[in-house]
């Protein structure tokens, strides 16, 4: 999907400092320390579950980025994926990013969208995983959560100073229907994570606005049975927003 790009923000071929906010597993900056062996790369998260076996210039740690920072400061790119949804400040993430960049410096998110999309008429109007993804909207909000936040990321970007603000948005199949072979693959991984997040967002989310326990279970089983469909052509947006620190 992304033409084995790591990221899209052009850092340079030699990078002095890279970090991963929401590291996770760590794949994502142990390919970054494979590719850029003379640069130092740190992974923070809030949970160690990263490998001991890692390139010489890697360093993990365990931290929250919504604290202060205290694991290095200019960073040529700071790079966050699948965290914009999960972070309590976004603006004071970005602030701290902001902070901690050398001018020059690029910031880069990359989320997905979870409404879903269709190309070809194949989604009706009013399609069960649309309406799940509506009904996830109203029950994160009831929490102070806001998962539209991968669309209005320029804003955040540009009130704390970043410019050059650009946006790259790809098309993450949901499901097996894609012809070509990586697609599909693609697809089969999305479904997967569609089906893994079901179970939290049925539970408290959906609780919270006075559904049943039977009522959940059938939203879960009418989810589970569309996304495995063949004949919709269902796709999220998948965003790579990125911009520069000032020199």
């Amino acid at each position: 999907m992304q033409d084995g790009k790591l990221f899209y923000s052009p850092i340079g071929k030699n990078p002095q400092k890279i970090i991963d906010v929401g590291t996770g597993t760590g794949i994502w900056a142990i390919e970054a320390a494979d590719q850029y062996p003379g640069a130092e790369v740190v992974g923070i998260d809030i949970s160690p579950h990263q490998p001991t076996w890692i390139p010489p210039n890697l360093k993990f740690y365990v931290d929250d980025v919504e604290d202060e920072w205290v694991n290095g400061s200019g960073f040529d790119l700071v790079h966050f994926r699948s965290m914009a949804l999960v972070l309590r400040d976004v603006h004071k993430a970005i602030t701290q990013s902001f902070e901690n960049l050398k001018p020059g410096g690029w910031i880069e998110f990359q989320e997905t969208y979870g409404m879903p999309q269709c190309d070809d008429e194949t989604m009706k109007d009013d399609d069960i995983i649309k309406r799940y993804y509506e009904t996830c909207q109203l029950a994160m909000k009831s929490f102070g959560y806001d998962i539209d936040k991968p669309l209005h990321l320029q804003g955040y970007l540009e009130k704390v100073g970043f410019t050059n603000v650009q946006c790259i948005i790809k098309k993450l199949p949901l499901g097996t229907w894609p012809k070509d072979k990586t697609l599909r693959l693609v697809g089969h991984y999305t479904y997967l994570a569609l089906i893994d997040s079901l179970p939290a967002l049925l539970a408290k989310p959906f609780a919270n606005l006075g559904m049943s326990e039977e009522e959940r279970q059938v939203w879960g089983a009418k989810v589970r049975q569309a996304a495995k469909e063949t004949d919709v052509h269902r796709y999220y947006n998948y965003y790579f927003w990125f911009a520069q620190k000032p020199e």
